[in-house]
């Protein structure tokens, strides 16, 4: 998973483990020697939005996803990150490094173009 930190994101982790799928929460905050020892073996793996899509093509590499859930776009302080652009590079390049990512969800949290803030008010 790679959500910002929205409810679709508990919900999504919630039904993981309904579904039997073993998952582990991965913040942004761990070192590379730390994630590697949380991801070590683990089939599934909810990673939070803040990775860039290089980054992110080895944890998908690393986890061996065979799916990705994600959310359309995040605002970070002023700026629109949009998610979907870097998980789509991130497969890219976990795919060309030979993973193949079989599935992406899509939550529609905002619509890039559409979603308008005023100053001083948002």
């Amino acid at each position: 998973m790679y959500m910002p930190m929205i409810p679709h994101l508990v919900v999504a982790m919630l039904a993981c483990a309904r579904l039997g799928i073993i998952h582990t929460v991965v913040f942004a905050g761990f070192s590379s020697e730390a994630l590697a020892e949380r991801i070590n073996g683990i089939i599934h793996t909810v990673v939070f939005a803040g990775f860039s899509s290089e980054a992110l093509a080895e944890r998908i590499k690393d986890a061996k996803c065979k799916m990705v859930i994600t959310a359309d776009a995040v605002w970070r302080a002023s700026k629109l990150v949009n998610l979907k652009d870097i998980v789509d590079a991130a497969i890219d390049k976990a795919t060309e490094a030979g993973h193949t990512v079989e599935n992406v969800i899509v939550v529609q949290h905002l619509s890039p173009g559409e979603t308008s803030l005023l100053k001083n008010r948002n």
